[in-house]
């Protein structure tokens, strides 16, 4: 797994025989709420690979997935972090379990803010097939 927030360099990085991706080289984009996704989707989106996913993390604002192709993966988590960490709306990240599920995009809850425990109706943990 190879994460970045910076999509638009990954091409540039890639060894001349990439052709269609590694199939053991999965690529992912750090994409902490909306602007971000929408940014760095667009530019990883376009860029073959066995497997494409998104890092929704640290969560700091709602996300709404979209795009063709859509990712195969979104981690999900909030900010670790004993006395800064901005605060994550666990409804951010039903919404974002909801949109997988209704895609086939898998979903693994990592985190949630400063550790807390994660609740039991986010706690999946699935992998791209």
């Amino acid at each position: 797994m190879l994460l970045t927030k910076r999509p638009e360099n990954i091409r540039k990085m890639l060894p001349k025989d990439w052709g269609s991706g590694y199939p053991h080289v999965w690529l992912g984009a750090t994409t902490e709420d909306q602007q971000h996704y929408d940014h760095r989707w667009r530019i990883l989106s376009d860029i073959p690979a066995a497997i494409r996913f998104i890092s929704y993390e640290p969560a700091l604002g709602p996300l709404q997935l979209h795009g063709n192709p859509l990712p195969d993966w979104v981690i999900c988590g909030g900010e670790s972090g004993a006395r800064q960490a901005r605060m994550m709306d666990p409804g951010w990240a039903r919404s974002v379990l909801d949109q997988c599920k209704g895609t086939r995009i898998a979903f693994f809850m990592k985190q949630m803010t400063k550790l807390a425990p994660i609740p039991k109706d986010l706690f999946i943990r699935e992998w791209p097939r």
